[in-house]
């Protein structure tokens, strides 16, 4: 029985994940690095800044130099996303459901916790989750199941009782790891491949179309 849901931020819950990605090759191409939107895709969603940048700029980067382009990089996603956040369609509906039917809720995301107020404050959502774990609290980015783990030990849930939401296909592997369902929020395109995996319960556009009996089993 689900006693709890896990939701990705970024690219699940706010459609923002084309703003990170402008944001994050303007700043490649200041320090020399070129890359196509859908590659960088590819290779980083998912993946917290530190190991972005020392994937893209080297492996040496000092721990410093990571600070500062990463605080860099999220100052200005925020100053291009203030004025545009909105919920992915249904969001709000789907979370009062959840609670009317006792569920606990959790944000998991690879977003530093700079940025969870930030979406959260401009959707309305300060206080709605049981459970907040960010990069800051993890050692290792998606596909490991670490964030996901995290959260369900914040709630004192065992993993088959929790079902994930996500966008990514790293975020998928990482739900698989840590044997935990999933349903995947396709606000980008997505593999064939990744909707048929056996822990994919449902593929959606947005909130709207998940299938509640399924979900809530009651």
């Amino acid at each position: 029985m689900t006693k709890a849901l896990i939701f990705d931020m970024d690219g699940t819950i706010v459609d923002n994940m084309a703003v990170h990605i402008e944001v994050w090759l303007a700043l490649l191409a200041q320090n020399g690095v070129e890359q196509t939107a859908s590659e960088f895709h590819r290779v980083s969603s998912g993946k917290t800044n530190p190991e972005i940048l020392r994937h893209y700029l080297g492996s040496d980067l000092s721990d410093q130099a990571v600070q500062a382009l990463g605080e860099e990089k999220e100052a200005m996603y925020r100053a291009i996303f203030e004025n545009r956040i909105e919920a992915v369609n249904g969001l709000y509906g789907l979370l009062k459901e959840a609670r009317e039917q006792g569920l606990l809720l959790a944000l998991a995301t690879s977003a530093p916790p700079v940025n969870v107020p930030f979406v959260l404050n401009g959707l309305g959502l300060e206080h709605t989750f049981d459970a907040i774990v960010t990069a800051n609290d993890v050692q290792n980015g998606k596909p490991h199941p670490e964030v996901f783990l995290k959260a369900a030990q914040k709630m004192q849930c065992k993993p088959e009782e929790c079902v994930v939401f996500e966008d990514a296909p790293v975020g998928f592997l990482a739900a698989k790891r840590a044997g935990m369902s999933c349903i995947i929020v396709a606000t980008s395109p997505i593999a064939t491949e990744d909707t048929t995996l056996p822990h994919i319960l449902q593929v959606v556009h947005d909130f709207t179309e998940v299938n509640r009996l399924a979900l809530f089993g009651r």
